[in-house]
């Protein structure tokens, strides 16, 4: 796949996780328990980390997918990158259809357990 035709398909699918969050379509079921214990290890709720994903979260963050669920029907899957302070995390987001409307999902945030060997759309080299 080319840089461009990628950096389309991830633009695509967080500009479409964006719309959804902003507007309630959130589902928190496939949170797991690693973000869960990061979460309370940081005094963070799932409405804080949602903001800050939306805040911050851009397409050179990307590392892999888009990948369909490994359960579920419906669902594409992409994983990111991104750093808080000098915290290494590895996000993992969904974009579910539902009624044929989409809904922002949430699976992982959390410490990286792996080191992220290349970040594909970051030009600048400044994604860790």
């Amino acid at each position: 796949m080319t840089d461009k035709l990628l950096e389309t398909q991830v633009n695509i699918f967080l500009s479409n996780f964006k719309c959804c969050a902003d507007q309630g379509e959130i589902d928190y079921s496939e949170v797991n328990s690693k973000t869960t214990k990061f979460l309370r290890t940081i005094g963070w709720t799932n409405k804080a980390m949602n903001s800050f994903i939306l805040e911050n979260i851009e397409s050179k963050h990307y590392f892999r997918g888009p990948s369909e669920h490994h359960h579920q029907k419906n669902r594409t899957v992409v994983e990111f990158g991104m750093m808080l302070d000098d915290i290494q995390l590895y996000v993992k987001l969904e974009l579910i259809i539902e009624n044929e409307d989409f809904v922002a999902g949430y699976m992982s945030f959390h410490t990286r357990e792996q080191k992220i060997e290349h970040f594909p759309l970051d030009r600048t080299g400044e994604v860790e």
